[in-house]
């Protein structure tokens, strides 16, 4: 039996879960540009913009990526976890 990637009971709850639209990514380089990260999701449906963030923690730092809808957050997390 194959595995789906992700767990549906994210994708079409019918409350505020829906509302989410925005992808945490951690795990980056302390060296990533955030024009690297633009281009990471720029293709991908419903991509509005994205940020870095430096944490203070050892250089650490993450993106958020925001989307237009929970759909295409969704979609693109999906597709980036497949392609990982």
């Amino acid at each position: 039996m194959a595995m789906q990637p992700f767990d549906p009971y994210y994708l079409y709850q019918p409350d505020e879960r829906s509302n989410i639209n925005t992808l945490f990514v951690s795990g980056l380089p302390d060296d990533v540009k955030a024009r690297e990260i633009h281009n990471l999701f720029r293709r991908r449906p419903g991509f509005d913009s994205c940020q870095l963030k430096y944490t203070g923690r050892a250089n650490q730092v993450v993106a958020f990526a925001t989307f237009f809808n929970h759909q295409a957050a969704m979609a693109a997390l999906h597709a980036l976890n497949v392609s990982a």
